[in-house]
């Protein structure tokens, strides 16, 4: 387990994503932890997941990158 808490991870993807921001942990999964955005339409959009809050957090860098750079080449 990594060393950011629960709360500390709230508070992280409240700062990269606004009121939306939200944390998921699912304890039966290969990844529990899951960062992303909350919505009414939609409700949890998975940004980024892994092994710990930091990874999870790090995946959703990367996926953002990824689109990013994608949008950059069409």
């Amino acid at each position: 387990m990594g060393t950011m808490t629960k709360a500390q991870a709230f508070a992280e993807a409240r700062r990269r994503w606004g009121p939306s921001g939200d944390i998921r942990e699912d304890p039966t999964s290969d990844t529990p932890y899951r960062v992303g955005t909350t919505s009414p339409l939609v409700g949890f959009y998975v940004r980024g997941w892994g092994t710990t809050w930091e990874g999870a957090f790090r995946d959703a860098s990367r996926v953002e990158q990824d689109l990013t750079e994608k949008e950059h080449t069409t």
